[in-house]
């Protein structure tokens, strides 16, 4: 079982979980991201949440797929590669289906790379919203390249990115919006 500890628990900041905590990995390799920057980013893209299909990619805790799931999604995919930190997103989501008995079949954990989870046919032009907050300390945008076939026509991407860097160009997206928090950048791409 992966370690977390109470420092490292985060905190569902609206909707139907609003106020309920989940557990954060305690990982060199994540980063969860602060509470500030995270109302930042559901405030650029409240309104495309209810009824959405979302993909939540590095998910980490699942914080941002959850956070979806509260304000309205009907569903979420959460892809982290870490066997131990995806257990810990399953973790979170028994933890509150005690408050919201359906969450459970509502979202749906893949345990392996983007670049695997990218090429399963199913997911083609499957999702309305898609939500990538990769880790900072080995930023690879060319990573991303593979989100937009995942985006279905009219989707969104919004992306967090260390603030020092130029958001990342995304085939066949255009760039509409870029907001700057401390050490993040949030961009949102259509």
């Amino acid at each position: 079982m992966p370690k977390t500890s109470s420092k490292s628990s985060l905190r569902i900041i609206s909707g139907s979980l609003k106020g309920q905590t989940i557990a954060s990995p305690n990982s060199p390799h994540t980063h969860p991201m602060g509470s500030r920057e995270k109302l930042a980013m559901f405030n650029m893209i409240g309104d495309l949440l209810h009824g959405a299909t979302v993909l939540d990619v590095f998910a980490g805790s699942g914080a941002l797929g959850l956070e979806a799931l509260s304000r309205g999604a009907k569903e979420v995919f959460f892809v982290e590669c870490q066997l131990k930190v995806a257990r810990v997103i399953q973790d979170n989501l028994v933890k509150l289906s005690r408050f919201r008995p359906q969450l459970l079949s509502e979202a749906q954990i893949f345990s392996e790379p983007l670049q695997k989870f990218s090429i399963r046919p199913e997911f083609q032009s499957y999702f309305d919203l898609i939500l990538a907050d990769p880790p900072y300390d080995h930023f690879q945008p060319e990573k991303l390249t593979v989100l937009p076939q995942l985006l279905y026509r009219g989707g969104r991407i919004v992306l967090s990115f260390p603030s020092y860097l130029n958001p990342p160009e995304l085939p066949s997206l255009t760039l509409v919006s870029v907001r700057h928090y401390a050490a993040a950048g949030i961009a949102v791409y259509a």
